[in-house]
């Protein structure tokens, strides 16, 4: 997605994982999308398959934070890889016991509780690692990028001209700030241009039976905050 200076904010150790900050493997660095629930009650972040498993398939890769890249490899493991989808791009890590967490996204506060399909025209935000808060409108909401058979595509809104994304930001999620419905999880883009890619969240439910956490105690999980 081109190189930018990451958020000093998000790429330092926060005692409670939210949404919005540096999560990596140990040779690559993304963001913490989001928390969701799978269909067996197992607490998990989401983030995009190239941040959590760049190469080949291993069950309990470990994932830190912050990203190795962002702290050194001292950066505590918060959770472990737990499924993949090559095709979508997205990946889930399980939730390492004793890991505080939040729903809430770095920086707004918003708590993302239902998803929704991307709609051209759609106005949505994103909280990442790299270029933090930024909007960005759908401009296509279905179309094959690279290996996704279904992605849609977000540019900068008129008149305003810095960067919607860059890279570091991929596991973001684009949400709806009116309603704070999820609608998308970035993949990747181009800086220069502003543009970016995003996999529909509906789609990868579809595929994971996923829902969105919204912060309530799971057993075996120790979330106290």
């Amino acid at each position: 997605m081109g190189a930018c200076i990451p958020d000093p904010g998000r790429v330092t150790p926060h005692s409670v994982l939210r949404p919005g900050i540096s999560i990596g493997e140990k040779k690559t660095w993304g963001t913490l999308g989001m928390f969701v629930v799978d269909a067996w009650g197992t607490l998990c972040l989401l983030s995009a398959k190239h941040v959590l498993a760049p190469v080949g398939h291993a069950e309990d890769r470990p994932v830190r934070h912050p990203a190795p890249k962002d702290h050194g490899p001292e950066a505590p493991v918060v959770a472990s890889l737990w499924w993949w989808d090559d095709a979508l791009d997205v990946a889930l890590a399980k939730i390492a016991t004793g890991t505080v967490c939040t729903p809430e996204i770095m920086e707004t506060g918003q708590v993302i509780k239902s998803f929704r399909a991307p709609r051209k025209g759609d106005v949505l935000e994103k909280s990442g690692r790299s270029t933090g808060t930024t909007r960005a409108v759908v401009v296509e909401e279905r179309r094959p990028v690279g290996g996704i058979p279904s992605a849609f595509i977000l540019e900068r809104l008129p008149g305003e001209d810095g960067p919607i994304s860059c890279e570091g930001d991929s596991g973001a999620i684009w949400y709806d700030p009116e309603t704070g419905e999820g609608v998308g999880m970035l993949h990747g883009g181009e800086v220069e241009v502003g543009r970016a890619v995003g996999v529909s969240l509906t789609l990868i439910r579809s595929s994971w039976d996923i829902e969105p956490w919204n912060g309530t105690f799971i057993e075996n999980q120790d979330l106290g905050q």
